[in-house]
């Protein structure tokens, strides 16, 4: 047995290595082409089976997932092998009997493709009444996943056609979350969708549900994103709020601000779990200046308005270690959001007159002279929208 096998590994190690054809090998090892043909018939096999596991990898499933499907794959090319054996008798069969088996052959290939047609008609009907309902479907699905279980149903034929129709079945029900993942927004439903999609279905139709799954998946994680975002923005916790508030202040105390964005950095360190992933202080930091600059100048500028802008903006330099880029697109989009045009003009063209033709500080003119550009275009877009208001009304 142990030599059996050792000659089969080097047969197929002969045959991967492809230096010798299979007629060479047979020819001066002298083994039957028989066996060299078993051999590649079995490296096909690992061929297929290793792709397979490649991609089921990358798609994300677990081992358990991955032998179940291979294990089903295996089985699935031993019967199309069976198959195609019985197909080459049936052949030769026929060449010896050319008159009467024929005639036998045919009528019994009509009947066939009667028999086929009508199940394709019963099993639609069955279908079309239940596509609508993902949840019908799953219960169907589930009932012929019982039946195939029971081992009374030994006929090929008839678990062929169950096996078909669990296809169909599982095609309509991915077509139908996909229906659903594209017209709704509800995180839950999303989620209990796909917790509901079952293991079986997945592995034998690894293309339509796997497409479903995905959906699925980049709906939630969009969701997800968005309903971060949105706490993100929305929530400020009150000390925060109170420097917002008093940036634009003479009287603003940084020393007293910068400890209060600590402190708040600490409480989030805190709080949140110890993963790999986890930010640390310093960077948590970062994430409170760059709340502060997305409440100050998007959609709650008229919450937060910067009353005096260049106190505003030597505070946020002085908090931010002289981040000039930060501290004036922060104020002038507060600007630009409450429709101060002339006031946002002003302050850039100060800057470009004081960084104007100066080599240290090219950087900081490019900044203005971006921002100025910026101000500009959306005060034109401002006005042809009021132009286009008034021309309406008349």
């Amino acid at each position: 047995m142990e030599n059996k096998v050792k000659i089969e590994e080097l047969l197929k190690r002969m045959l991967k290595k492809g230096d010798l054809n299979p007629n060479e090998i047979s020819t001066f090892f002298g083994v039957p082409m028989e066996k060299i043909k078993e051999c590649q018939e079995q490296l096909e096999k690992e061929a297929k089976v290793e792709v397979i596991v490649r991609k089921l990898l990358n798609k994300g499933y677990t081992s358990e997932e991955i032998c179940l499907y291979v294990k089903n794959s295996i089985e699935k090319i031993n019967r199309e092998k069976t198959q195609l054996n019985k197909a080459d008798i049936i052949k030769k069969e026929e060449a010896e009997n050319k008159g009467s088996i024929k005639e036998h052959s045919e009528k019994r290939d009509k009947n066939k493709n009667i028999n086929i047609n009508s199940n394709k008609k019963e099993e639609t009907t069955k279908i079309t009444n239940e596509d609508i309902d993902p949840n019908e479907l799953l219960k169907h699905f589930n009932e012929i996943g019982h039946k195939l279980n029971d081992k009374t149903i030994s006929s090929s034929t008839e678990r062929m056609k169950l096996k078909n129709e669990q296809t169909i079945i599982a095609n309509k029900y991915a077509d139908a979350i996909i229906k659903m993942a594209e017209n709704t927004n509800n995180l839950e439903e999303l989620q209990r969708l796909s917790k509901e999609i079952p293991l079986q279905m997945a592995i034998n139709n690894p293309l339509s549900i796997g497409r479903a799954k995905t959906m699925l998946y980049n709906n939630i994680t969009k969701l997800k994103q968005n309903e971060y975002i949105n706490n993100y923005r929305s929530f400020v916790p009150k000390e925060i709020e109170k420097v917002i508030l008093n940036i634009s202040n003479k009287n603003f105390n940084v020393a007293n601000a910068l400890k209060i964005i600590e402190q708040e950095a600490n409480n989030r360190v805190e709080e949140k779990p110890k993963t790999k992933f986890a930010l640390t202080k310093e960077q948590e930091v970062i994430q409170i200046l760059n709340q502060i600059k997305t409440i100050i100048l998007e959609k709650q500028a008229e919450q937060y308005p910067i009353k005096n802008p260049q106190v505003a903006i030597e505070n946020l330099l002085k908090m931010t270690n002289n981040d000039f880029n930060f501290s004036l697109s922060t104020v002038i989009h507060n600007l630009i959001n409450r429709k101060e045009f002339d006031t946002a003009n002003k302050i850039c063209d100060e800057y470009l007159k004081k960084y104007n033709y100066s080599e240290k500080h090219h950087n900081l003119y490019l900044i203005c002279r971006s921002l100025k550009t910026e101000v500009i275009s959306t005060e034109e877009k401002q006005k042809g929208k009021a132009q286009n208001i008034q021309g309406f009304s008349k």
